[in-house]
């Protein structure tokens, strides 16, 4: 059977060419073996770039617009042939400009002196044609000569002319081209003459009143056509209207008239100019006033800003709103306060005088008011004596007495007693009786006890008669019971880690603990503890299609462990992580960390002619030293595609790269293909060798690379197959980029944009399992990267 890339047969999927069997069972349950020969053609991906003028022809269609196009053909094994294109399209320029000049016009080296339209074809930096068409439109320049009679002086083009002539000037046309014009000039000159003229209020001059003082001028015509000014100095002599204010009292005297109410009077005069003086008199007659004011105050009365302390009759003369006498007379009585008697009391504690009451002795007034309205003033002189308090707190051991009484209990006394002054005199007692206390205590130590200051080394009952805060007896029995500590040391050997008193230890020293016996008293207990190593490392390995590890033969992926046995009893576990029949890309690269012992060291790479390469031993010395101890190996090798191939990596001494047994540091190695996938990897201890299988289904190393960049630039990803996801990490590429996926028929299925990071992770979430190439869009010269999502 021949198929392309996969088939599916009996409901396993197959990849790779090969004879298959598979045991069935007929209608008569008997087997029925069937065999399958299995030729898989794989389906081949072309990248292409292509650059052209506004069109392409590309597999017999035609193309106008720049993208990135997709055409599936088929290979001569029938299998798809996906060959994706990358096409660039540059377009013709056609460009058309207008332009206006005056008279000619010189334009790609040749001279146009008349209007029209002009073609010429260049070529744009992409070499496409750029076709200019330039249409041109010529003015010509103009002459004209402007005549021009003008009294006194001429305004022209910014400039005062005062003189006859010819005088030139250039413009520019409204169309932008030179207008040349001429002015003949003639100039005739204005007359003047000046009258003066006297007048009274206004003047009647050539048909216009003027009413103010002046030099006013009248423009007429002489026979030349030009001005002939008239002036005339005028002065206006005007008639006076004055107003005049007058406030009388009572009445008022006016040329011979008496007026007795206000009112408006006129009076007429002449100027020494011989024109109208006019007076107006605004006459306001006013009324005197008088008042009388009847007071009644105490002591004394502030009127008009003079104070008055006697009774009496006192007229004052103001001016009213009018301006006419108000005479105001103040008929004053004045009453004078009352100072009463001072009463002297003595009292206890304190004292009510009119409704306030006292409590310190003092002399105290009070302000009444006489039947006259005044005040009237009284006096207290109060001596007080106070009640005496006294208050004594005592502290005593079983009874106290106090003014005659014996108290045995704690409490608050209180007696009354009479002062000297007749008061009484309270005296209160807070009474505090402490009774002798006795103690009785029990102790259980593990340890001499010390007790009021004496350490007692036995058993027994002792005593002791102390004081208590209070000051009286505390009597204290005591009795000790004496028990002792224990001690106990263990040494242990233990491989990893060690489980001691409910801790897990996993480093050697010296451990502590402290339990309690059945008396109560410390257990201390004392570890020294040597943690032995145990070796866990794991391989990784792949395989074409079988691997054979300690004796077994693997056939399938999976992970797979064996235990050993160190030299000190202690567990070694080695993990192997087994790839069977993935398909890789060359070239492969080696990363081989030497241990301290590197001449011991080599590797191989073999097909199924034998060995193509090998390397090693390195240059080191046999007590674990040398040039290449612990040097890191880093190679690249092409592989040819569509072969088989096994690494084997060796050690003579067969402790594979464990130098820490022997006080060294362990190597390591990591075998990857160029996505990335892991091969093989490990380190420490691998025995005599390790080897891996694989197959390798493409050689990129001569066509990896995109050249016309500072630094060559590479595409990884790793895991590769993955699940879930996997990193992306492009090196050596230093500017903005994006990337599209496409699926084996050629489908965009994912793309990204604006990327500045050399590293990214795709998912692949809402990917199905299948082959898929990821490309850099803006780098054609960058292959792309198969990507396998299981």
């Amino acid at each position: 059977m021949e198929a392309c890339d996969s088939v599916e047969w009996n409901g396993n999927m197959y990849s790779k060419s090969g004879i298959y069997v598979d045991t069935l069972q007929t209608l008569n349950g008997c087997d029925s073996v069937v065999s399958m020969d299995l030729t898989l053609n794989n389906s081949i991906f072309t990248f292409d770039s292509a650059t052209s003028c506004d069109e392409y022809v590309w597999n017999g269609n035609m193309y106008s617009i720049s993208g990135i196009y997709i055409d599936t053909l088929q290979t001569l094994s029938g299998c798809d042939s996906v060959v994706m294109m990358d096409l660039t399209i540059n377009n013709s320029v056609f460009t058309i400009d207008s332009t206006v000049s005056c008279d000619s016009i010189e334009w790609n080296g040749n001279i146009y002196s008349t209007s029209g339209i002009y073609v010429d074809t260049l070529q744009t930096l992409n070499g496409c044609d750029s076709i200019v068409s330039l249409h041109i439109l010529i003015n010509y320049s103009q002459y004209d000569t402007i005549v021009v009679s003008s009294c006194n002086s001429y305004y022209w083009d910014g400039n005062y002319y005062y003189n006859s002539g010819l005088y030139t000037h250039n413009y520019l046309s409204y169309l932008g081209c030179d207008s040349v014009v001429t002015l003949d000039l003639s100039i005739n000159n204005t007359s003047n003459n000046i009258t003066t003229v006297y007048s009274c209020d206004e003047y009647n001059w050539n048909g216009t009143i003027l009413s103010t003082s002046g030099f006013y001028t009248d423009t007429l015509q002489s026979i030349s056509g030009c001005d002939s000014i008239v002036t005339i100095s005028l002065l206006i002599n005007n008639s006076s209207l004055d107003s005049v204010n007058v406030n009388a009292c009572d009445f008022y005297s006016f040329n011979g008239s008496v007026y007795t109410q206000s009112t408006v009077l006129y009076d007429s005069l002449q100027t020494i100019n011989g024109c109208d003086s006019i007076i107006i008199y605004n006459v306001q007659i006013g009324n005197s006033e008088s008042s009388l004011d009847t007071i009644i105050a105490c002591n004394e009365y502030n009127w008009n800003g003079n104070i008055y302390t006697q009774s009496g009759v006192y007229i004052s003369t103001f001016n009213n709103s009018s301006g006419c006498d108000s005479v105001v007379t103040l008929d004053l009585t004045i009453n004078n306060t009352l100072f009463g008697d001072t009463t002297i009391i003595n009292s206890c504690d304190d004292y009510l005088w009119r409704g306030n009451l006292f409590n310190q002795s003092g002399f105290y007034s009070d302000t009444l008011i006489s039947s006259l309205g005044c005040d009237s003033i009284i006096h207290l002189s109060l001596l007080l004596d106070n009640v005496i308090t006294s208050n004594e707190s005592i502290t005593t051991c079983d009874n106290y007495l106090w003014n005659g009484i014996t108290y045995s209990q704690s409490g608050m006394y209180i007696d009354t007693l009479q002062a000297v002054s007749g008061c009484d005199s309270i005296a209160t007692l807070n009474l505090n009786i402490t009774n002798t206390q006795y103690y009785n205590d029990t102790i259980f130590v593990c340890s001499p006890y010390t007790w009021n200051g004496i350490t007692y080394n036995s058993s027994g009952t002792y005593f002791d008669t102390l004081q208590t805060i209070d000051g009286c007896d505390s009597i204290v029995t005591l009795h000790i019971l004496i028990f002792n500590n224990s001690h106990s040391i263990d040494s242990v050997l233990s491989c990893g880690s060690y489980f001691w008193n409910n801790t897990l230890i996993s480093q050697s020293g010296t451990f502590y603990d402290t339990l309690q016996n059945v008396n109560g008293c410390d257990s201390i207990l004392t570890l020294f503890l040597e943690i032995l190593p145990e070796f866990n490392d794991t391989i990784y390995v792949s395989a074409c299609d079988t691997f054979n590890w300690n004796g077994i033969l693997y056939s399938s992926t999976g992970i797979y462990s064996n235990n050993y046995t160190t030299i000190q009893g202690c567990d070694s576990i080695k993990y192997l992580n087994l790839t069977i029949s993935d398909n890789y890309i060359s070239p492969v690269s080696l990363e081989l960390v030497l241990d301290d012992y590197c001449a011991e060291t080599y590797w191989t790479i073999s097909d199924f002619n034998g060995i193509i390469h090998q390397e090693g031993p390195y240059n080191c010395e046999a007590n674990g030293s040398g040039p290449q101890a612990n040097d890191t190996i880093t190679r690249s090798l092409s592989l040819t595609s569509q072969s088989c191939y096994k690494f084997t990596l060796y050690d003579y001494f067969g402790d594979g790269l464990g130098a820490s047994q022997w006080g060294g540091t362990d190597g390591s190695w990591r075998l990857l293909d160029y996505s990335g996938f892991s091969l093989t990897e490990g380190q420490g201890d691998f025995g005599d060798s390790v080897s891996v299988e694989f197959y390798i289904d493409e050689d990129f190393s001569t066509s990896i690379y995109e050249t016309n960049l500072d630094e060559e630039v590479k595409i990884i990803a790793y895991p590769n197959p993955f699940i879930g996801e996997t990193e992306i990490q492009i090196f050596n590429l230093n500017s903005e980029y994006s990337i599209s996926i496409y699926d084996i028929q050629g489908k965009i299925i994912r793309r990204m944009e604006h990327l500045k990071d050399n590293k990214f992770v795709i998912s692949s979430e809402n990917i199905s399992r299948g082959i898929y190439w990821l490309t850099v869009n803006n780098h054609p010269k960058i292959k792309p990267l198969k990507l396998v999502v299981k």
